[in-house]
């Protein structure tokens, strides 16, 4: 039987964490208190076998802060992790649909993801919930709802812009929701198209739009800047991937706490 009783620390056990923890090597250092205060449960194991375990702990550690640091900077607007949406055929979320989506070959061809739907269909938690899943394998994301990114670029000064479009570049994917929903302007399109040329065939865009693919396309060609409003049509859609979510809304149904959602997310392993 394995004596789990605790042992204290030696006096160079003790030195031997502290310069783990100046190295910076929070888990590390935390597996390496449990084996030394439970060594009956390690004196099966060689010195390597041990120390692998420690590392391992510590990637696992980074990866965890990783992740937390990029979900942060993306300031999505919900938490919901994408292995938690409900598949439901009939809404338009198959197993298909969420396997694809977890393979990343869309991110990888550099597919703009377009979510459309009704109001209250889910658009916005599963965008954050595909963001979330970025994140996840290490891909800056950030989260915008396009008439507040539009109107805060244009109380820019010119100087003001350029540097907020460079803040931008260590983004790797780009989430503009509600896309369209107020009708588009000639400065809105220029802004579209001043971002969508700089980021093209480097950035993913995902879109989470009420109005259709056509109707989106449509409304941005009745716009009088025919010629930004097709450079910005031709970025957007080649290539692009459509998602359709359909009936009644789900507000109401689902939980809006993020305070629970936000603990459940931390339970979660990587």
């Amino acid at each position: 039987m394995t004596d789990t009783t605790l042992i204290p620390l030696s006096d160079i056990q003790t030195e031997t964490c502290e310069l783990v923890l100046k190295l910076g090597l929070k888990d590390f250092h935390s597996a390496l208190i449990s084996q030394y205060e439970l060594p009956g449960a390690y004196d099966n194991q060689i010195f390597e076998a041990r120390l692998k375990e420690l590392l391992i702990s510590q990637i696992e550690g980074n990866q965890v802060q990783r992740f937390n640091k990029l979900r942060y900077a993306a300031k999505f607007a919900d938490c919901l992790p994408l292995n938690k949406i409900t598949i439901d055929s009939a809404r338009g979320v198959t197993e298909r649909l969420i396997t694809s989506i977890n393979s990343l070959n869309w991110y990888r061809s550099k597919e703009t993801l377009m979510i459309t739907g009704s109001t209250g269909t889910g658009k916005t938690a599963l965008l954050c919930a595909i963001g979330l899943h970025l994140c996840r394998h290490g891909i800056p994301v950030r989260y915008f709802r396009t008439r507040d990114f539009l109107e805060s670029y244009k109380n820019r000064t010119s100087a003001g812009q350029i540097r907020y479009r460079d803040s931008l570049k260590k983004f790797r994917a780009l989430i503009f929701d509600d896309f369209g929903v107020s009708p588009f302007n000639n400065a809105d399109m220029d802004i579209l198209f001043e971002i969508l040329t700089t980021y093209y065939g480097k950035t993913v865009f995902l879109i989470g739009t009420q109005i259709d693919e056509g109707g989106v396309i449509a409304g941005m060609e009745n716009i009088a800047a025919g010629a930004t409003a097709d450079a910005v049509i031709d970025r957007l859609s080649k290539p692009m991937r459509s998602i359709k979510l359909i009936g009644e809304s789900l507000r109401g149904r689902t939980c809006h706490n993020m305070e629970l959602k936000e603990e459940e997310l931390e339970e979660m392993k990587l």
